[in-house]
C-alpha cells in the first residue's frame, strides 16, 4: 500500500481508524470495488494545519480514450471543516498529467454539495505538484506491477463516513 506520513501520532491514529472502517465509492454501480488508501498528507504547521487522505479504487482501473481512468475519494480536514471530493479522473500516464471528468463534494453528513460533469473537449489537464497525493494516485493508476498493500476496505462505507465514525467515538471504552 502506498502511504506517506509527514508527521504526527494523529495521522496514526487516523489512518489505523480508516483500515479498521474502510471506504467505498457512492457512484460505483454493480462492479465489485477494491478500494486501497494511497496517500495521506498532514500539514502540521500554522496556519494551514489540514490533513488530505487519498483512496483510488483498483476496480475502477481502466483504459478510456487512450487515458487511464480511476475512481479517487479525497477527504480534506482542515480546521473544523471535512469535505469528501469523489472524483473520476483521467490519467495521461507518459505526460503525468490528469484532468478530472467527474467531481462530486460532500459535506461533514455525506450530502451532497455539488456535483458536474465535464466534457473531454473542455477538459483542464492539471500538472500536479511534487508532494501531492495525486502523484500516488498517478502510480496506483499507471504502474500496475507495483504490489500494493493486501489491505482492502469494505465497499458498502463511504470514506467520509468512516472518518466521521472515527472522529466521533467514544474512545472512553
Amino acid at each position: 500500500m502506498i502511504t506517506k506520513f509527514r508527521s504526527s501520532t494523529a495521522a496514526i491514529s487516523i489512518f489505523s481508524a480508516l483500515l479498521a472502517a474502510g471506504p467505498s465509492y457512492a457512484e460505483t454501480k454493480a462492479a465489485e470495488t477494491a478500494w486501497y488508501l494511497v496517500d495521506e498528507i498532514i500539514e502540521d504547521e500554522a496556519p494551514d494545519y489540514r490533513s488530505d487522505i487519498f483512496f483510488a479504487d483498483k476496480a475502477s482501473i481502466k483504459q478510456e480514450d487512450g487515458y487511464t481512468s480511476v475512481s479517487i475519494s479525497h477527504i480534506i480536514m482542515a480546521r473544523s471543516e471535512i469535505k469528501d471530493m469523489r472524483s473520476r479522473i483521467l490519467i495521461d500516464c507518459n505526460q503525468h498529467i490528469y484532468a478530472a471528468m467527474e467531481v462530486a463534494e460532500y459535506d461533514q453528513d455525506n450530502k451532497l454539495v455539488t456535483s458536474k460533469a465535464i466534457d473531454l473537449e473542455t477538459v483542464e489537464w492539471i500538472l500536479p505538484y511534487a508532494n501531492s497525493g495525486y502523484v500516488s494516485v498517478f502510480r496506483f493508476a499507471c504502474e500496475p506491477n507495483i504490489k500494493f498493500g493486501s489491505q482492502k476496505f469494505r465497499g458498502d462505507i463511504q470514506p467520509l463516513t468512516s472518518v466521521m465514525a472515527y472522529l466521533n467515538a467514544d474512545w472512553s471504552k
